[in-house]
């Protein structure tokens, strides 16, 4: 790997952030990963004395790469903050951490439109989605949401960024110490342009949304509460957390009770992937889980591979008992939008067509709902950039769809001659 950089950053001991760029004046640089392994037998570990300084030119927390690390490697991970101290349970290698690092920087540090890393991480309050808004292009999008980092980054929300004031002042702070000729690594929190709070930039988009109402309106009436509840993209221990730590012995709220469903049954499906459809059934019963959310947790989890089309046809019998109103129908195409147009883009975006095809074909869904959802994204279930994709790819569906249509028409024409 070494003959990717240039010689001037390892002489330094800075690389490019995106290791793919080979320019010697890429302005984005991070320090190279250092690895020490220490301990013997089952207590071998590997610490990582400049996780704080990659952290800094990554505007990430320490934690963060550290627990990346930990579930990419399958191994247990720990932060001692206050030390300084990051350390992966094994014996792994500098470089190959650094390719994990790699990975770690594509799904939650670079902008998804102009892969420039000067990004700031928020978590939606509406629905718990974790947001990457690029202060370079202004780009919005998510991170990879089926991630096992996303617990962890929903329980250990990331640090607003400053102020404007406070990013002037440390502007200047940083420009005297450049002055007496200290060689001390700008903060890479400070973007070149000034940050805007997240919950800031919610409500300017909200006041856009407003006054766009006729291209923002949301088609359907399934309500918030599908994303709100919805810890199904990544699902597992993170609910239970943050139920203990929020309420301890408070009672649990209807929507609470339901959110812990949810996530309960999101763990039997996965630990259960090739359970039968009554056993799934049997399940939803016992939590009492509505068909509508249901289907978005079995969509979501089971229906998340290239195989989109061969997992279907072994749980369209499913499909066909839980989607049985216009509810539950609009819940099927709202989940299979976030599924293509969020989870999983590069897999799945290309088979759009396809997709529809098949739920159309079974009378999974109607022509009146199909056209409702290709009319209008629901931002309920995806961002309006990723569903104007999605739809984008759906074309060639609902050019066939109308043609026939059209064909159907001339038909009835002919009966009546």
């Amino acid at each position: 790997m070494a003959s990717l950089f240039p010689s001037s950053s390892n002489q330094s001991g800075m690389i490019n952030i995106r290791r793919d760029v080979q320019d010697a004046f890429y302005r984005y640089k991070m320090p190279r990963l250092q690895a020490k392994i220490e301990g013997k037998g089952n207590g071998i570990k590997t610490v990582i004395p400049n996780m704080v300084d990659i952290g800094r030119a990554l505007a990430r927390p320490p934690s963060y790469i550290t627990k990346y690390f930990g579930a990419e490697l399958g191994a247990l991970s720990t932060c001692d903050e206050k030390a300084s101290k990051y350390i992966v349970n094994g014996a792994h290698d500098a470089e190959k951490l650094q390719v994990l690092l790699d990975g770690f920087i594509g799904k939650f540090v670079l902008c998804q439109s102009c892969e420039n890393p000067e990004t700031v991480l928020s978590i939606s309050k509406k629905d718990g989605t974790i947001n990457r808004s690029c202060q370079a292009c202004g780009h919005r999008g998510t991170v990879d949401m089926m991630h096992k980092l996303v617990t962890f980054i929903r329980a250990h929300p990331p640090p607003k960024p400053p102020k404007k004031s406070q990013a002037k002042d440390r502007s200047n702070e940083v420009h005297e110490d450049d002055q007496e000729g200290s060689n001390l690594v700008v903060d890479s929190t400070l973007a070149p342009k000034e940050l805007m709070d997240p919950e800031d930039f919610d409500s300017t988009l909200k006041d856009i949304g407003d006054k766009e109402k006729d291209h923002e309106e949301d088609w359907d009436e399934v309500g918030a509460e599908v994303l709100r509840n919805d810890e199904l993209s990544h699902l597992s221990e993170s609910v239970r957390q943050k139920l203990a730590l929020g309420q301890d012995k408070q009672a649990k709220s209807k929507e609470d009770q339901q959110l812990e469903a949810l996530d309960a049954f999101g763990d039997f499906i996965q630990e259960n992937t090739m359970a039968k459809d009554d056993e799934i059934v049997a399940k939803l019963e016992d939590l009492s889980i509505p068909a509508d959310l249901a289907v978005v947790a079995i969509v979501q989890i089971l229906f998340a591979t290239e195989d989109f089309v061969k997992i279907y046809k072994q749980r369209n019998a499913l499909l066909h008992r839980l989607v049985t109103d216009e509810k539950s129908e609009k819940a099927l195409l709202g989940s299979i939008d976030r599924l293509i147009g969020e989870i999983a883009p590069k897999n799945l975006l290309a088979k759009t067509p396809t997709i529809l095809q098949c739920i159309y074909n079974d009378d999974l869904v109607s022509e009146e709902a199909l056209l409702a959802w290709n009319a209008k994204v629901s931002r309920r279930y995806v961002s309006k950039e990723a569903g104007i994709k999605v739809r984008e790819k759906a074309r060639p569906f609902f050019e066939w769809l109308s043609q026939m249509e059209d064909t159907e028409e001339d038909s009835d024409i002919d009966d009546e001659e």
